[in-house]
């Protein structure tokens, strides 16, 4: 009987604990490489070609490093708590939700449209360092199911550049929460070392 007695709470006590583990949620490129190739910065235009000035929205559409929580876009409505970055220079940079339509990774086009913002942060670009590669920001932001991540920035060094496949759409002007969807003007090979964090 004693033994029954000591492992019901115990039981219970894994139950409690088990949604809150289930709720929580990441998507976005692994951060689990270097950020190849990324310095110094990069502006609009080096990555999205002349017709991209600067500052941009990029969003990121494939990741050479693969996917956080094996997810490009939010797999579920809830709310972003942190953005993570590997950079490998000094930036500034703010953080964006954005809502795709027509992608067509082909024609490295799509229509996009901003639906939410962070404030700028300061990037210090440690992701050539043994420790503390990776840094963090924290948010309140609410997101829906298949949201991409994107970043302004008028030059970054979030990146990794070393195969030839399009892992990014870049807008100029930026995309402003509000506005319309707009198709991208630009397009780059650098996967965005950008990743989120949230729970439903």
């Amino acid at each position: 009987m004693k033994r029954i007695a000591i492992c019901a709470p115990l039981a219970v006590a894994a139950l409690v604990a088990l949604p809150a583990t289930a709720l929580g949620f990441k998507f976005g490129a692994k951060l689990n490489r270097e950020p190849d190739n990324s310095a110094p910065p990069h502006s609009c235009t080096d990555d999205g070609g002349a017709g991209v000035s600067s500052p941009c929205t990029r969003v990121l559409v494939s990741s050479e490093t693969g996917l956080a929580g094996g997810n490009l876009t939010a797999p579920s409505k809830g709310v972003i708590t942190k953005f993570r970055v590997r950079a490998g220079a000094a930036g500034t940079i703010r953080f964006k939700l954005a809502k795709l339509k027509n992608l067509n990774l082909g024609s490295k086009s799509a229509d996009g449209k901003a639906l939410a913002k962070s404030k700028k942060f300061q990037v210090q670009g440690n992701g050539f360092n043994s420790t503390n590669a990776i840094e963090t920001f924290n948010v309140n932001m609410k997101v829906k199911k298949g949201e991409y991540i994107a970043i302004d920035s008028s030059s970054t060094a979030a990146l990794r550049c070393t195969q030839g496949s399009t892992r990014q759409l870049l807008w100029s002007p930026v995309l402003k929460i509000g506005d319309p969807f707009r198709q991208n003007n630009g397009d780059g090979n650098c996967t965005l070392m950008v990743q989120a964090i949230g729970h439903k």
